[in-house]
């Protein structure tokens, strides 16, 4: 959660994960542009070195990731076991 939310970008919308033994796979839902997110890897190998991770990015549109407003489940992705964070509404 520390490499998430420390100095998280405003274009960090969601953050669902799986874990097991000794690797973690995490899904990262952004906006569509955002340029660069390298730091969050890495910090993410700094804070959990004993862990084999595995990080995968979902880029959508401020219209698509709001485009299911009011409804629970994501229209264009589906969450891993545990969500870490997201955002209602992006405005």
């Amino acid at each position: 959660m520390s490499a998430f939310m420390l100095n998280a970008s405003r274009d960090l919308l969601d953050v669902s994960y799986t874990a097991s033994d000794s690797e973690i796979m995490i899904q990262i839902v952004l906006l569509k542009g955002t340029t660069d997110f390298g730091t969050i890897r890495r910090d993410i190998a700094e804070i959990l070195p004993e862990y084999s991770i595995e990080i995968t990015e979902v880029w959508l549109t401020k219209e698509q990731f709001n485009e299911n407003k009011g409804e629970w489940i994501p229209k264009y992705y589906s969450w891993l076991e545990f969500v870490l964070f997201c955002k209602a509404e992006v405005i």
